[in-house]
């Protein structure tokens, strides 16, 4: 047997690693106060965005992509994607398909889950360790960048061109992770290229919910944010909400995952 050069054993290394191991990277972000909705006196803002409030969130840690489909089938054992390809994020996904995976992937790291599922029934428990979908009031803070956010329209920049793919740019096409700039927090394609579920029932903002939200007991199904990359740029804004039910797939759907600090 020839001997290995240093750089060829560890590539071999690396290789043997399970998958979840070489593409799950979660990043810290640290909580603080931000206006949640849309403020920008430029644009038009949508009835469901235009409600400013002023909103405290726990740090927390969230993934600095989008869950890629070479991850998904690692911990789930097969590929729901539509539009397949082992470094695209995985699509097609519904939040009861995320909500199952983040469990499964809180138990091959050995953190406890963070869902109950008793049917179409999923409650949460917040303090538990597991991965978890964000809440929409996590998810706007880290699109915004958090502490060192510069209130950007879209997430690290207010041109949409240096950070996302869109239908203007995206040629019809989804596009793997970290194509474009990240923003402040080093946190990848929050605008544009697959829409990202969220923990939030959809409906309008609770005035009086201001500490860590974590959004209506009930709505009008489960919220998607930033846009995909068939949607035009004005849909990635950092405050645009959408909405979809729990069950519902599409080629534009995906989602990212957090866990709490701690």
């Amino acid at each position: 047997m020839k001997n290995l050069k240093l750089p060829t054993l560890l590539a071999l290394l690396i290789a043997a690693l399970p998958l979840s191991a070489q593409t799950l990277d979660l990043i810290f972000v640290d909580g603080g106060n931000y206006v949640m909705g849309c403020f920008d006196p430029t644009i038009l803002c949508d009835d469901d965005e235009a409600e400013l409030r002023d909103v405290t969130v726990y740090g927390f840690y969230i993934s600095t992509t989008e869950i890629t489909q070479g991850l998904y089938e690692d911990v789930m054992g097969h590929n729901i994607a539509i539009i397949k390809e082992p470094t695209l994020p995985v699509n097609n996904v519904s939040w009861f398909d995320a909500v199952r995976f983040c469990n499964k992937l809180s138990l091959k790291h050995n953190l406890n889950p963070c869902y109950t599922i008793k049917g179409q029934t999923v409650t949460c428990n917040f303090r538990a360790n597991g991965y978890r979908l964000p809440t929409e009031a996590e998810w706007e803070f880290a699109a915004r960048g958090g502490k060192p956010g510069k209130n950007t329209l879209f997430s690290g920049s207010n041109d949409p061109l240096m950070v996302g793919w869109y239908k203007e740019n995206s040629n019809g096409k989804m596009r793997p992770p970290k194509q474009k700039a990240p923003n402040e927090l080093g946190i990848f394609d929050m605008s544009g290229n697959l829409w990202e579920w969220c923990w939030d029932n959809y409906g309008p903002y609770d005035a009086d919910d201001l500490i860590d939200p974590k959004g209506p007991a009930k709505g009008n199904g489960k919220v998607l944010r930033g846009g995909a990359w068939n949607y035009e740029s004005n849909i990635a804004r950092n405050s645009n909400r959408f909405s979809a039910t729990q069950n519902s797939r599409a080629s534009t759907f995906g989602f990212r995952v957090v866990k709490k600090a701690g």
